[in-house]
Formats: structure tokens, sequence, C-alpha cells
């Protein structure tokens, strides 16, 4: 799936269900992840983005703890980047809790079945994106 497919399915005419997202993800070339940006409760991860972040792609309980508890993403992401140079602390975005999101170069903001979301976008071996595709979703620099 090109890049430009990957950023359709978040245009905000089209409000894709999660359900839809959740099955193409697997078979996208990046770690994408969802991230629903008033609660922080990441909705959609791909499996790349899981295995960047040490989760267990195989193990179905802990999948689930990612998606549904809101404090293993901050929490995975804070130890990978003191893990790694090659993730700079930078900019960083907020939820409602308080949660912190270190910067990934660029976050697209979309609004999903009625739910503000961040779709956070990273290339393999944290190569970051520069570049936004071509649709109506606001992308900015965090």
């Amino acid at each position: 799936m090109s890049e430009a497919s990957l950023a359709s399915i978040f245009h905000p005419s089209g409000n894709p269900s999660l359900l839809a997202i959740r099955e193409l993800l697997p078979v996208i070339p990046a770690a994408v992840a969802v991230i629903d940006m008033e609660s922080g409760q990441v909705l959609a991860v791909s499996p790349s983005a899981m295995a960047m972040f040490g989760v267990d792609t195989e193990g179905l309980y802990y999948i689930q703890d990612f998606y549904c508890d809101p404090t293993i993403w901050p929490q995975r992401l804070h130890q990978l980047r003191s893990q790694s140079g090659l993730i700079a602390a930078s900019s960083q975005v907020r939820d409602i809790h308080g949660n912190e999101f270190p910067s990934f170069g660029r976050m697209q903001r979309a609004v999903m079945a009625g739910r503000e979301v961040a779709v956070v976008s990273m290339e393999k071996g944290f190569h970051y994106r520069e570049r936004c595709c071509e649709t109506s979703v606001a992308c900015y620099q965090i």
C-alpha cells in the first residue's frame, strides 16, 4: 500500500471505521499508530510499530493491553527513546490525562468515527516521514 493510499483512509470525508483501519494496518509497510487525542488510547497500531516497541505480535493478550491501557504507549516510547540515540527528545504533545507522546517528526490529525485522532506515522528503522500526502487532513510538525 502506498503512502497516498494510507493517507486516503484517514481523509475526513471518508470517516473510516476503526475496524476498517485495523484490517488495513497489517499490510501497510510502515509503522503507524492511531491515538485518540482525548483519552490517549491507542485505537489501532500496525505490526511493524508493535515490533519497534518490543511488543510480541503473536501474543493476543499483550496486543489487547496495548490497545486498552493508555499507559503502555508512553511507557514504551520513553523506554525506546532512552535506549536509542536515533529518537531525540523534542517537542511533545499531551493528551487530556497529561500523558506525553514524544515527537516522531510528523503527526496527522483527523476525525474518525466522531473522534479526533492523531495518526503517528514512522518509517521502519526510525526514518521519519518528512512529507505529507495531499489530503485535507491537517498535518503539522510537533
